[in-house]
């Protein structure tokens, strides 16, 4: 045992990995996390164990306290701080927006996990971007798949040639944005839309695949609720059929089946996300203004369902989805409360900013700017429920509209 570090740890066990064997580092096991007995100590605790550029992985075993009795059944125990004075911390603290149901209980997670993100935009895209920040606050290390290298990136074409860097999982949020109004819909933007979807999923899951061991632990990819059949009657949750209907609904069915790996050695996890709210992006970014200045209002008849998501709930369930290792399958990235229709989406955006809401925008024009098939995205709907979502133990942090659309617009 080192007994480096004993003012603020009582007791330290180091576990090594080999430096050479790999220069993208994986060696946390999903038992191992970092206690820390004084809670004022946060910041030299972080400087021990991000001293050793080999990767010590650190645990503090302590007895006196149940509830470590009960977390390291089976490990020595040996002398203690009071209860009272102790505390499980995070190497750091976490951002605003990683403070979320799961950071309560950090026990049964690797101290670092080693994320490969393949997003729109290289990683600088709207959700990339959020899921970075979000991740890197939880203490874990992102490695961005893009065009261009850079510090804490990878190139497509390195991919391609050297295969999967050493991580313990893949996410993909890689596609062409489909609602881009500056495109038409026409072949040559149909072929980026479908292309930039299933080639990157294909060419990750191939590397998962022939990655040397130990593969990744997880697999995430995010795709759409495009995938269930619009409906103004219908209810969706993760076992309805779908995927078979119109362009969208096949293509999602073609990205999920490109996403596929032989075997169970890596845990995959689908989420089909709806409609993403946030701040600086998203589906919001392009309504804010018509509505500020008392001109928004429904989108045709207003009567379609508009499955939603905060940017907050949607980072947190993909980050529950690789930290969790009893997540898996289809996950429905939606919020809990009942779907609104369009209609009722306007009117509370309306609320929320304070202005009218009732002025709708025609189907006509909507189908003029994005074309009669791109269109019905916005012209229909589906009603979707995260019943899975739920049952693997995400809690949200906007789970009704009103809280997430005032967050949004402060």
């Amino acid at each position: 045992m080192d007994k480096s570090g004993s003012d603020t740890l009582q007791e330290v066990k180091l576990r090594l990995m080999d430096p050479k064997a790999c220069r993208h580092f994986k060696m946390f096991d999903h038992n191992l996390q970092l206690c820390m007995g004084n809670p004022r100590k946060t910041k030299s605790a972080s400087k021990i164990a991000g001293a050793d550029k080999r990767r010590i992985a650190l645990q503090v075993l302590h007895s006196n306290t149940p509830r470590h009795k009960e977390l390291h059944p089976n490990q020595q125990e040996v002398e203690s701080l009071e209860p009272a004075q102790h505390k499980h911390l995070p190497v750091e603290r976490l951002a605003e927006g990683a403070k979320t149901g799961q950071d309560r209980d950090r026990h049964n997670k690797s101290l670092q996990l080693i994320a490969l993100l393949a997003s729109e935009g290289g990683g600088t895209g709207f959700i990339g971007t959020a899921l970075t920040q979000f991740l890197k606050a939880r203490g874990h290390e992102v490695t961005l798949v893009s065009r261009k290298p850079g510090p804490s990136r990878i190139t497509w074409d390195e991919l391609a040639t050297l295969g999967l860097p050493r991580c313990d999982a893949v996410v993909n949020l890689a596609g062409e944005n489909i609602l881009n109004p500056l495109r038409r819909w026409n072949e040559t933007f149909q072929k980026e839309v479908v292309s930039s979807r299933l080639e990157t999923t294909r060419m990750l899951a191939r590397a998962i695949t022939e990655a040397p061991q130990p593969r990744p632990q997880a697999w995430v990819l995010v795709t759409g609720v495009g995938y269930y059949q619009p409906s103004l009657t219908a209810e969706y949750d993760e076992d309805s059929p779908g995927g078979d209907f119109d362009f969208f609904a096949n293509l999602v069915t073609k990205w999920e089946a490109a996403a596929k790996l032989p075997g169970d050695s890596t845990r995959q996890v689908v989420v089909r996300s709806g409609i993403v709210l946030g701040r600086g992006g998203g589906a919001i970014g392009h309504m804010l203004l018509p509505f500020r200045l008392g001109l928004g209002g429904p989108i045709g008849s207003g009567h379609q369902f508009l499955p939603w998501i905060h940017i907050r709930d949607l980072v947190g369930i993909l980050a529950h989805a690789l930290e969790a290792s009893h997540v898996q399958g289809i996950l429905n990235g939606v919020a809990p409360a009942s779907t609104p229709t369009n209609a009722e989406f306007a009117k509370a955006l309306g609320a929320a900013l304070g202005r009218p809401a009732f002025i709708p925008l025609p189907s006509t024009i909507v189908q003029a700017v994005f074309g009669q098939e791109r269109a019905i995205m916005l012209l229909e709907g589906q009603k979707v429920v995260p019943r899975r979502t739920l049952a693997a133990g995400y809690q949200y942090s906007f789970p009704e509209l009103g809280a997430a659309l005032k967050e949004v617009i402060a």
